[in-house]
């Protein structure tokens, strides 16, 4: 089943615009729900949360490549950020990595995000590089399942 796609950038758009507009950018719906196709084209898997008819939480990551995994977003709707969503979102995460032969997930997030960076923390990623916009992280697949698991 394809995501709804309009859902999808709705999410982005209410949790990133105040990032892109700290950058003085705007946040682009458009060249995302383009990216959101491209990247669905090119693989990416996504675990979602529906709530009342519509997607209220995603997690999405393709494969870079034999030994790496990237995240390429993970967003729950502001109307929706309680613990159960979120309990939800991380089993529907970990039903899908846990299938993973990868060796590593990488991702990133913006500097100032700070729910992102706490909630990256919280599944044990490291940080590999940080500067005033962004934070890439890491964290071995075997940790990562081990980690989700303990959500659930």
């Amino acid at each position: 089943m394809k995501p709804n796609i309009e859902n999808i950038v709705e999410i982005d758009a209410l949790n990133m615009t105040q990032y892109f507009e700290m950058e003085g950018l705007q946040f682009d719906r458009n060249k995302r729900k383009k990216g959101i196709i491209s990247e669905i084209d090119d693989g990416a898997q996504m675990a979602t949360v529906v709530a009342d008819n519509k997607i209220v939480a995603y997690f999405e990551f393709i494969s870079m490549g034999p030994e790496i995994c990237k995240i390429c977003s993970i967003q729950v709707h502001p109307e929706y950020q309680d613990k159960y969503v979120l309990r939800r979102l991380i089993k529907n995460t970990y039903t899908l990595v846990k299938k993973s032969q990868h060796n590593i997930f990488l991702s990133a997030t913006h500097a100032l995000n700070k729910k992102s960076i706490k909630f990256h923390q919280q599944l044990g990623f490291s940080i590999t590089y940080q500067d005033e916009k962004k934070i890439l992280f890491e964290i071995s697949t075997h940790k990562f399942k081990e980690n989700l698991y303990k959500f659930l």
